[in-house]
């Protein structure tokens, strides 16, 4: 009797715990930790479904995690149990940041009663340094005299002044001023001249570090280094091979070899091979030198530099230089062939194109935002994405942050279509696909359109573009206290009279409304006073079967007498 009593309490237990188990929530991916790159969405994975799958690959600002500080972005759920928070910008550099589910709304969301597990996190964005330096002989100024330059490179931008105010530079333990900074505006990489110096034939032991008043205006905060940043640079005699980096463009492959002096491409051409051969041709990059070839990706090649290869300043490598090179594939891409054009002709194609490499499907969503809700849309429903664009010049060193619309239909418009379309071309080259939007241009509603693209295998990662379909052009002028406007078919050139002109304003009020005359104009005067309480947003043109707009803020055009 008592090993079945025994056999019944277990089953208990085990029934007990797998209703538990089925009747909470908790994270079963990673949280995020440590530092974290400044354009990185964070992932979580859930124990069960939360939302049904009608809720799937749609924006929502639904404060599912809370962040300290606040950070402005939206979600989406790629699947039922994985949530994506992808931020409006990129996070700010040198920063601290925590975060909290909410549980509350996630327990409410996948109806269940508990939430299991830790729901805090913490993590960081890279500290501001100085992450790397680069040290080579080259000839300086009027006098070509053969001296050392270096290209620092921080983790954020910096002010060239500052840094020629705070650095603290040895050579061979010898205190070293700063001859020259050549980089003239703040950026990440700072390109400097250290100056002429004596006994070229030696190795020096260069060490860089910075006072603590360093600041970066991108993040606004001081410089941290752990220690002196080290470096051996050898002697002039000697050319050094510090390394290389291959890639491929989608046109051509190329192989970059860093050196510590300048290489001449015709005197180097000896002395490097490839196996298997390749027809290639050798470009001098200042500290490089850039093979150019057809290097297919997924292609491996043996890379030999014989030794005496000379540079322009008579140094020469001490021993060959060997190396095994694959070449990899391009990164998977799409966009929108015109990413800032808006205007479609009514007469015309009505079709987008759009250009993807390595992408085999792309989720597209076509919106159409109704003509009532305009300023409403251009004011809450798009926000600015932030990219963050290479590492720019060498000599004048960094790169940029490209800003972009990200759009959000909300309440503004309505779904039209959502569907997967195949995309054809060939391996790691750009393809172009059109796209028609014919289908969805009769709905019975004037506005404008709101196509998503975003590939299959990551939805949220995704671009829009606003299109507004017509024939019929605007041109608008403001000249004292009257606007002109001009409205012409795009199809014919010709005027277009009876089209009806309306001015809204920031808060959608219509401020006047004309028709146009023979000519094509309207004039609208006592402009100041008809705006005094009610700003100027937009011009919208109201034809018997076209529709379309300017938003003033977006088509400014600089009326400066001189060069701007």
């Amino acid at each position: 009797m008592r090993p079945l009593s025994l056999f019944l309490a277990l089953a208990l237990v085990f029934v007990s715990c797998s209703k538990d188990e089925s009747e909470l929530i908790r994270v079963t991916s990673p949280l995020p930790e440590g530092v974290l790159p400044q354009d990185a969405v964070i992932t979580l994975t859930f124990s069960r479904g939360v939302v049904p799958q009608d809720s799937l690959n749609r924006w929502t600002d639904m404060p599912l995690i809370e962040f300290t500080p606040a950070i402005p972005g939206k979600f989406v759920w790629q699947d039922t149990s994985r949530l994506v928070f992808s931020p409006d910008a990129p996070f700010t550099g040198d920063a601290k940041y925590s975060g909290r589910l909410n549980t509350d709304l996630l327990k409410n969301l996948a109806r269940a009663k508990s939430f299991s597990g830790r729901s805090e996190f913490e993590f960081s964005t890279e500290r501001f340094t100085m992450k790397q330096a680069e040290f080579f002989y080259d000839r300086l100024g009027e006098q070509r005299q053969v001296g050392i330059k270096a290209n620092l490179i921080f983790t954020y931008a910096v002010n060239p002044e500052d840094v020629a105010s705070h650095i603290k530079l040895t050579i061979d333990d010898q205190a070293q001023p700063i001859a020259r900074v050549v980089t003239t505006q703040r950026n990440r990489l700072i390109a400097v001249e250290v100056g002429a110096v004596s006994q070229l034939d030696k190795e020096r032991d260069i060490s860089v570090s910075f006072d603590d008043q360093l600041l970066s205006p991108e993040t606004n905060t001081h410089l941290w280094m752990e220690r002196p940043f080290v470096y051996k640079l050898p002697a002039l005699g000697e050319l050094k091979i510090y390394g290389h980096e291959a890639g491929f463009d989608g046109v051509q492959g190329w192989i970059r070899v860093r050196t510590s002096q300048q290489v001449d491409p015709a005197a180097s051409k000896g002395f490097v091979s490839l196996d298997p051969v390749r027809e290639y041709t050798i470009q001098s990059d200042g500290q490089s030198f850039t093979l150019h070839g057809k290097f297919e990706p997924g292609t491996s090649f043996r890379l030999h530099i014989g030794k005496g290869l000379e540079s322009v300043l008579g140094g020469r490598t001490q021993s060959d230089y060997d190396a095994d090179i694959i070449i990899g594939n391009v990164t998977p891409s799409f966009r929108f062939a015109s990413e800032s054009g808006l205007y479609m002709l009514l007469s015309g194609q009505r079709s987008l194109e759009i250009k993807t490499v390595n992408i085999n499907k792309l989720n597209v969503r076509v919106s159409q935002v109704f003509q009532n809700n305009l300023v409403f849309f251009l004011d809450g429903g798009r926000y600015y994405d932030y990219e963050y664009i290479g590492d720019g010049d060498e000599e004048e060193g960094g790169g940029s942050y490209r800003r972009k619309f990200r759009y959000f239909l909300g309440p503004y418009g309505r779904q039209l279509s959502f569907d997967s379309i195949e995309v054809k071309g060939p391996v790691n080259q750009e393809a172009t696909t059109q796209f028609g939007l014919e289908p969805y241009l009769h709905t019975g509603y004037k506005g404008f359109y709101l196509v998503e693209i975003a590939n299959t295998a990551e939805p949220w990662r995704s671009t829009s573009k606003l299109v507004s379909v017509s024939d019929i052009g605007l041109i608008i002028k403001r000249s004292g206290d009257e606007l002109m406007v001009f409205a012409t078919s795009l199809d014919t050139n010709e005027p277009l009279s009876g089209t009806e002109i309306s001015l809204l304003s920031t808060n959608n009020q219509t401020i006047a409304a004309e028709k146009t005359e023979r000519d094509g104009v309207v004039r609208f005067t006592d402009l100041r006073n008809r705006t005094k309480d009610f700003p100027l947003k937009l011009v919208t043109a109201d034809g018997e079967n076209d529709f379309n707009f300017i938003h003033l803020a977006d088509y400014q055009v600089e009326t400066s007498r001189y060069d701007v």
